[in-house]
């Protein structure tokens, strides 16, 4: 397999600029032809980190499922006060807790995925 292809091996600079220095709109478009045929999700999350360092993207990763655990826990703990209230409306705020429970699993499930994305994107850039 050729070097710079499949994910494999550093990428080839761009002409132009130096090595992980392009523009964002540079960095989307190489990154979506790597991915060949991505979701639309896929594709909104490239947009999202692809003017970011790489530990700026981590770090925003970060602070969404450390935002989902704590969604989850006191959505949990309303739960918990509300049953005592009203069954009907506990049981609607511990369906919310599980959906936003789900929601941080997933994100935590999926931290080797979003990093190789970051890689994909950043183009070997480490600042």
């Amino acid at each position: 397999m050729a070097r710079g292809q499949g994910g494999r091996g550093r990428q080839q600079p761009t002409r132009g600029f130096r090595p992980g220095k392009e523009p964002a709109q540079v960095r989307k478009q190489r990154a979506r032809e790597q991915l060949g045929e991505a979701s639309s999700a896929q594709k909104k999350l490239i947009d999202a980190i692809a003017d970011r360092t790489p530990e700026q993207a981590r770090k925003m990763m970060g602070r969404w499922r450390a935002g989902a655990l704590a969604l989850t826990i006191v959505l949990a703990a309303v739960s918990a006060l509300l049953f005592r209230w009203s069954l009907l409306a506990g049981g609607i705020v511990a369906v919310l807790a599980i959906a936003a429970f789900v929601i941080w699993f997933r994100l935590w499930r999926q931290r080797a995925s979003f990093d190789a994305l970051v890689d994909i994107v950043s183009g070997g850039r480490r600042t």
